[in-house]
């Protein structure tokens, strides 16, 4: 008699780079990549400012990059991509600040450590997530 055992192996949401803080001009392109990895491989989903994003005519979305074209000043905010399967939840997030060339200039030069304020959203994140601060 013989007895097939089959295993079920998974693994949790795992970031594989983080995002970097933006700083850009209106009307540029804004490219964020969320590289995770797991197994079952994760489902991503992407926010805004908390609220979750929807494709649009300038906003693209899929696993792995959400990509801005056209950029305005409405698009600056926190971006998180969430990546999740049955094992768990891991998220990302980066800051994304769009301006005129003098703001961009001026940000840069004199107050780059804006860029690196990037809140937690507590009500979001969840047991085992791994967010970038």
């Amino acid at each position: 008699m013989s007895l097939l055992v089959s295993v079920f192996v998974v693994v949790s949401p795992s970031v594989a780079q983080l995002m970097e803080n933006q700083l850009t001009m209106i009307r540029q392109m804004v490219q964020l990549s969320c590289n995770v990895s797991g197994w079952p491989t994760p489902h991503v989903s992407w926010t805004k400012d908390g609220k979750d994003l929807v494709p649009s005519s300038h906003i693209n979305m899929d696993a792995h990059r959400l990509v801005i074209t056209e950029a305005t000043v409405r698009d600056s905010g926190i971006y998180q991509c969430w990546a999740e399967n049955i094992a768990g939840r891991a998220t990302l997030a980066a800051r994304v600040l769009l301006g005129t060339p003098e703001l961009v200039h001026f940000v840069s030069i004199y107050d780059f450590s804006l860029l690196n304020l990037v809140p937690a959203y507590p009500d979001q994140k969840a047991e085992g997530a791994t967010l970038l601060q």
